[in-house]
């Protein structure tokens, strides 16, 4: 197996050169396995085609994976993820309430083991938590539920989701046992790492962390839930595109597809122009010890005849729309 990589010397430099990966592929020529991400995450029936395309194109014998980021492609090549891992950065607890609660980010229930508020905060948790204990002090610049409930309506009109898709991260903090309890609705960090990040920064508490939405908070206090927070805690059309339009029909999914992976020529230039940028602001932050590997700053070699790569592209298409065509054999 070959790996090309960028390693920068500490845990601190690694990370902010993680924070810039806009993609990752470990290739296993013993096992052919090829695995990847990128920065359009393609979600439901988008990603299930585009893996679709890619076996096809790949061939027989081949076995193509999509995996979550930078982490997964660590582990599959044999080297520490946590390396690679983007720790939330610290985010000043003093700009809580700041943004206002339009833009709800997060529901934290506080506890003294006898009373207990929910409050909801526009700021993202994680990174708030990143202030240990210090972060109680300023929780009174939170909106309290009821009230933020009083006000939602308002701003229905920014943002017309469902709150069950807007509030993606639940904490439970009780002051008297000294407990921190995370949930996380989506996928951005892993809930191990997080654990293991904020376990040093709140001392004396027990910190857990673990994937869970409005559901599984709520019923770890043992409350019901509210109905406001009732609905999808996943979008099956969430994910990134370059101009926020939502392909539906297949036709429109493949022409997306396309426009992706067959317009990447102007994209390696641009990326050529980021490495030395990435380059130059690494070496800044590290201590001197950063290490590139050869070609890092090298354009990649064009894709060859561009023909060739659109009548392949064109040809596996065509044959996933036959296979999709094909009456089902149910015997």
């Amino acid at each position: 197996m070959t790996v090309t990589s960028c390693w920068v010397g500490g845990r601190e430099a690694s990370a902010r050169a993680s924070r810039r990966s806009g993609g990752g592929v470990a290739l296993d020529l013993d096992t052919q396995t090829v695995a990847f991400f990128g920065v359009y995450t393609y979600s439901g029936e988008l990603r299930a085609l585009y893996l679709e395309l890619m076996r096809e194109l790949w061939g027989p014998g081949w076995t193509v994976r999509w995996v979550d980021d930078m982490p997964a492609i660590a582990e599959l090549v044999g080297v520490d993820p946590d390396l690679v891992r983007d720790p939330p950065r610290v985010e000043d607890p003093a700009n809580l309430g700041s943004m206002g609660p339009r833009f709800a980010s997060a529901l934290v229930t506080l506890s003294d083991g006898e009373a207990r508020r929910d409050l909801v905060v526009d700021q993202r948790a994680e990174e708030l938590l990143m202030n240990g204990p210090a972060l109680l002090e300023h929780l009174d610049k939170a909106t309290p539920w009821r009230e933020f409930l009083a006000r939602e309506p308002e701003w229905r009109a920014d943002d017309r989701r469902p709150l069950s898709l807007r509030i993606r991260t639940y904490v439970s903090l009780n002051t008297q046992a000294r407990t921190l309890d995370l949930l996380c609705a989506d996928a951005r960090y892993d809930a191990g790492f997080l654990r293991r990040v904020l376990q040093p920064r709140w001392p004396g508490w027990r910190v857990e962390a673990r994937e869970g939405a409005a559901a599984e908070h709520f019923a770890a206090l043992e409350r019901a839930l509210p109905p406001a927070l009732e609905g999808p805690t996943h979008s099956e059309e969430e994910f990134s595109s370059p101009d926020e339009r939502v392909p539906t029909s297949f036709e429109e999914r493949v022409a997306y597809i396309a426009e992706l992976v067959l317009g990447v020529e102007k994209a390696k230039e641009e990326t050529a122009a980021f490495a030395a940028r990435v380059g130059q602001d690494v070496l800044a932050e590290s201590d001197g010890t950063a290490h590139f590997a050869p070609g890092f700053f090298d354009r990649i070699p064009a894709s060859g005849p561009r023909a060739g790569a659109a009548a392949r592209f064109r040809e596996a298409a065509e044959a996933v729309a036959a296979r999709r065509a094909a009456p089902v054999d149910e015997g």
